[in-house]
């Protein structure tokens, strides 16, 4: 799955997941597995973060975007 079909999926189910913003890594976990012990196994990371995801959420919203 691409970073543009997991950013839709979290947008269509937001209320179920929450997401995680680190300096190196963005990723969202179902609220039901944030306590889980092997939490990183249900951990969705986006391949591309920063400016590269940014482009893919406007891209994914309708918004003419593009990487310069």
């Amino acid at each position: 799955m691409g970073d543009n079909e997991k950013f839709l999926e979290l947008l269509r189910n937001k209320d179920k997941y929450k997401c995680f913003v680190d300096n190196d890594d963005v990723y969202f976990i179902k609220k039901e597995d944030i306590n889980k012990d092997d939490l990183e196994n249900h951990c969705i990371s986006f391949n591309n973060f920063g400016y590269e995801l940014l482009n893919e959420i406007f891209q994914a919203l309708g918004i003419d975007s593009e990487l310069v």
